[in-house]
């Protein structure tokens, strides 16, 4: 349907914004999209090669985060040692969103453990708005975190930059340079709670008694159609059905 034979690699366009024709033909987004993933890939496993040979004791991985769209994290994540990713939650989640973005990464090595790579101590500074955590709030996602199968979580960033992009991004040290904030205590008692934690955490098993299919070609093709409505999205439906084994204290893996 329009005319879509094509009879040399030069002809192939990229399904972009200024190429309406392409970029509303499902069949070459969803190629496309699978393209990107492989190429990724591909560029992961040129640089993995290079450290492994030379630090074949560091576990190597990159870090993803939740559940990014335009790859495929089941296929980019086979290749790396551990699961690594970026908790960043809007302050309008409800609980249950971030829970499923941690069960899909624990899903991802069939249910072996993962960690946080990155983590803001407060606010962030690229949503619309950036609110400040309430008192406790980071510490009560950071045990959501451990109680989803995470071993391990890191903080981004230790010292807010001075300036750049991410200037006004969270971080244990704020630009006051001085431990006598609410963020450094509370990362602190964190820190505390969690080293005495330290022999019972690393590489618990979650037992989960649902399990969910989480399909990215699915996820594509569905996004990618042109209709029935814009209102359809994946990671909303897989949301509504998590949430109620959420709300009953179900556990949950995520399938691909």
């Amino acid at each position: 349907f329009w005319g879509r034979t094509v009879y040399d690699f030069d002809t192939i366009m990229l399904p972009t914004e200024r190429n309406d024709d392409d970029r509303f033909f499902p069949a070459k987004q969803l190629d496309y999209q699978r393209f990107v993933t492989d190429t990724t890939e591909e560029c992961f496993l040129n640089e993995a090669g290079v450290l492994r040979r030379i630090t074949p004791d560091i576990p190597v991985f990159s870090n993803i985060s939740g559940f990014i769209k335009k790859l495929n994290q089941f296929q980019l994540t086979r290749n790396m040692d551990i699961v690594g990713w970026d908790n960043y939650p809007s302050p309008k989640d409800d609980a249950a969103f971030p829970a499923l973005k941690h069960d899909i990464m624990r899903g991802l090595k069939d249910g072996a453990s993962y960690m946080v790579a990155e983590q803001s101590p407060n606010q962030q500074n690229w949503q619309p708005y950036n609110s400040l955590k309430r008192p406790g709030q980071m510490r009560a996602q950071s045990y959501q975190t451990m109680a989803h199968g995470a071993d391990t979580i890191q903080f981004f960033q230790l010292r807010r930059s001075v300036g750049g992009c991410e200037k006004f991004h969270g971080a244990v040290i704020a630009h006051a340079g001085t431990e006598n904030t609410r963020v450094f205590r509370e990362v602190k008692q964190l820190g505390e709670e969690l080293e005495k934690l330290s022999n019972v955490i690393p590489g618990t098993v979650n037992e989960a008694e649902v399990g969910v299919i989480f399909d990215w070609d699915n996820y594509w093709a569905l996004e990618y159609t042109s209709g029935p409505s814009i209102s359809l999205k994946y990671v909303d439906q897989i949301h509504r059905y998590y949430r109620y084994f959420y709300d009953h204290n179900m556990g949950v893996t995520m399938i691909p």
